[in-house]
């Protein structure tokens, strides 16, 4: 007989046990691609009635940016979905992704078998509300039991911890090679107050003067990658920036207009080199 509630409180107790000991696991490394980055993780592993999984992702830092929106793509292969419990844990905050699907129309939950899907917060359809005889028995976009949103505002780096857990008799499951992939939109954010520049600046909690959408207060002169020194990559933004004596500064270029004259010419040239910081 399937008991899950009874176990849903042990299996708590084992997640917060888990997590506590997740990154001592060898992670998998992200790749960034524009302002997202996306982690993958699963090899096929196994588990089983009453058990739990662990995978721990690693996402190393991207420096001063602010996560902005978190969507999970998931692939198990299980005999019977509505056994599924899962978490992903960062920061110190868990999501439940799933919650014993089918669950409480059927106090078995979905007995189809295969989970193959992505959940996101704007989707139209909670994903408990999926429930097919045809495998796999959860397909396409739906929305997670918590929030994902709940990770918007934090620093992206670290680990991203997903959590499965079986609470359920008689049947096992198999988490798919990348059947767990985490993806992570960001943007910058360089006074580090959990909010993207651009929302600070329109929001006019930050001044941006030369409306480039980067608060003044994180500005240096001469820094066109906003990394907070003059070196070589802001030299090489600097010559298609130069517009002479004559010419009319662009808002992506003001920061090389040391002498706010609205041009970027010698006198800023010279002025750069004396910023330069180094590589």
């Amino acid at each position: 007989m399937r008991t899950a509630e009874r176990t849903r409180q042990s299996a708590t107790l084992r997640l917060l046990a888990a997590i506590s000991v997740a990154v001592t696991l060898l992670p998998t490394m992200g790749t960034v691609s524009a302002e997202t980055t996306t982690l993958c993780g699963g090899n096929g592993e196994l588990f089983g009635e009453n058990e739990s999984l662990l995978l721990p992702l690693v996402q190393p830092s991207l420096g001063n940016v602010v996560t902005t929106l978190v969507t999970v793509d998931l692939t198990i292969e299980h005999d019977w979905v509505g056994d599924l419990w899962l978490l992903l844990n960062h920061a110190d905050k868990n999501v439940e992704l799933l919650q014993l699907p089918g669950n409480p129309a059927s106090v078995y939950g979905c007995g189809g078998r295969g989970v193959s899907i992505t959940l996101r917060d704007d989707a139209l359809l909670p994903a408990e509300e999926a429930c097919s005889l045809t495998p796999p028995a959860m397909a396409g976009v739906f929305g997670p039991h918590g929030a994902l949103g709940d990770f918007e505002g934090d620093d992206p780096a670290g680990f991203w911890t997903l959590a499965v857990f079986d609470v359920g008799a008689d049947d096992c499951g198999v988490l798919a090679v990348d059947g767990f992939c985490v993806h992570i939109t960001y943007a910058p954010d360089c006074n580090q107050n959990g909010v993207p520049d651009g929302a600070d600046v329109l929001s006019g909690d930050s001044d941006d003067d030369n409306g480039n959408l980067v608060p003044d207060e994180c500005e240096v002169s001469g820094d066109c990658d906003v990394d907070g020194d003059v070196d070589l990559i802001d030299y090489a933004c600097y010559l298609t920036c130069r517009t002479g004596p004559a010419g009319d500064v662009t808002p992506g270029c003001a920061v090389f207009d040391f002498d706010d004259d609205g041009d970027v010419d010698l006198y800023d040239w010279g002025r750069l080199q004396i910023a330069f910081a180094g590589q």
